[in-house]
């Protein structure tokens, strides 16, 4: 059934009326984000990385929560909206593109199934 319904939507005009708007948006040049750093980039790119964990404390937490319920967000639209002020600040950029998967689904139909419903 999902596929079926995808395929409708890939020939409808609603989904052409999408794509244009994104190509239009996106047809100049994704700026790059100039993060400070302490040492240069290496010549050849590697995909070597790290992370840190950490704990946010209760009342900021809670904090969260009522600003998100006085914002009619999620928890992770805030959390987004603020790590995307966070990268503009340190890079004192005005344009910043943070990339986000998206659960794909549009049909209420296959909300209680597990896995991914997305055309990557």
């Amino acid at each position: 059934d999902f596929s079926v319904w995808q395929n409708e939507l890939f020939q409808s005009i609603e989904i052409e009326k999408q794509k244009q708007y994104w190509l239009e948006i996106m047809s100049e040049d994704i700026p790059l984000l100039e993060l400070p750093t302490d040492y240069n980039r290496p010549s050849i790119q590697k995909f070597v990385g790290n992370r840190i964990a950490f704990e946010v404390d209760p009342e900021t937490t809670e904090g969260l929560k009522i600003l998100t319920k006085q914002t009619g967000t999620t928890l992770y639209m805030a959390l987004l909206a603020a790590y995307n002020v966070l990268l503009a600040k340190y890079t004192n950029q005005t344009d910043v593109i943070v990339g986000t998967p998206v659960a794909g689904r549009t049909h209420s139909d296959v909300n209680s199934l597990i896995g991914m419903f997305v055309n990557t």
